[in-house]
């Protein structure tokens, strides 16, 4: 370290470069950092449960709700809000026949296209603490809301259904009485499938699509000509 002849006039000494084992990074990538993430992941409830994240195979799913986790509803997986963030954990046995004790596991983070950064910065934390959690043992993945990967849309056999809206604009369920209609935008076939709300009126629609309308008094399918 340079001292410059101002700084020996009031006393300043000459001091070596420190070495990076005496800073805060000679920790980074030890045995002991690892220790120190797993046990801060296990502060996290929705890891240890119950259920605790990862001890059974399928899925779980997480919704980002001020800077919280909070778990999805099964009966509304492969729902997502466009103004949200998702953490989806998928447990599963690479070895079922010779190993089924062993599991393995994929997370991913899913970003809706209007997600706040708040919330998709939580999602991304959040994905790593789970990781940290399950040992370091799970691969990563950020999913993009219309970009999913063919592995995420593999989980939703019904396929996935983008809704407008979502925690920060203060969504609530209301009973069928009082719903507004939603009209949705069929696209895709198979695991591929896209259910996207759209604005519910007649100029949105068009002969290339298959539309579905949901409103108090049924739920009602339009093919479109070209569809």
């Amino acid at each position: 370290m340079k001292v410059t002849e101002e700084a020996r006039v009031f006393g300043a000494k000459d001091q070596e470069q420190p070495s990076w084992q005496d800073t805060n990074m000679a920790l980074f990538g030890s045995d002991v950092e690892t220790k120190i993430k797993a046990a801060a992941a296990q502060g996290e409830p929705q890891w240890t449960g119950p259920p605790k994240a990862g001890t059974e195979k399928g899925l779980q799913i997480w919704r980002i709700e001020k800077f919280k986790v909070v778990p999805w509803p099964k009966s509304r997986y492969g729902d997502f809000y466009t103004g949200d963030s998702y953490i989806v954990l998928n447990t599963y046995c690479p070895q079922a026949t010779t190993n089924p004790d062993r599991l393995a596991w994929d997370v991913h983070f899913w970003i809706g296209s209007e997600s706040t950064q708040d919330e998709y910065g939580t999602a991304a934390y959040k994905t790593v603490e789970l990781d940290d959690f399950l040992g370091r043992k799970a691969i990563q993945y950020r999913e993009v809301q219309d970009f999913e990967s063919k592995k995420f849309t593999r989980y939703f056999p019904r396929g996935i259904k983008y809704l407008k809206g979502g925690v920060a604009s203060g969504f609530t369920h209301v009973e069928a009485e009082d719903r507004e209609p939603v009209l949705l935008r069929l696209k895709g076939r198979g695991n591929n499938t896209r259910l996207t709300q759209i604005e519910c009126k007649r100029s949105a629609m068009n002969s290339g699509d298959v539309f579905i309308l949901d409103c108090n008094e049924g739920i009602y399918q339009w093919n479109g000509t070209a569809s």
